[in-house]
């Protein structure tokens, strides 16, 4: 852990995002750039809305904890972007067994957090979450 954080770097790894063409970075680092940003409370809405325009092209290219994990990461700064939540849920399907547990509880968070209310999801989380050890 680094301790601190350097705003300009931030603020520049975030204009690259924004500017970049959306083939420019893929699923997984999209995921990453999103969690960092949501751990570190650096966020800003436009680097977000980039991130989702950007996943939602390629939603089915992610594990179900990356899944999770945007979905998080959404939850954490209050931002939601359109047809995100839904297409998470869709590119769940599936996917339930292999959500970890910590993963199905971060899924949960979120989806209640930011008030979503997709049955499909909570019933896969309740139907995994009997089956995690």
């Amino acid at each position: 852990k680094v301790g601190h954080k350097s705003e300009r770097l931030m603020q520049a790894l975030a204009e690259k995002v924004i500017h970049q063409p959306s083939h420019h970075f893929s699923p997984q680092m999209l995921v990453g750039i999103a969690w960092a940003y949501a751990n570190t409370a650096h966020h800003t809405r436009p680097l977000f809305h980039a991130i989702a325009k950007s996943l939602l092209d390629n939603i089915h290219k992610l594990t179900a904890n990356e899944i999770a994990s945007v979905a998080w990461s959404y939850a954490s700064v209050n931002c939601n972007h359109y047809g995100l939540f839904d297409a998470l849920a869709e590119a769940s399907e599936g996917k339930w067994p292999q959500f970890s547990a910590q993963s199905l509880a971060n899924l949960a968070w979120a989806y209640s957090t930011m008030k979503e209310v997709n049955p499909r999801v909570y019933e896969g989380i309740a139907k995994a979450s009997m089956k995690c050890k």
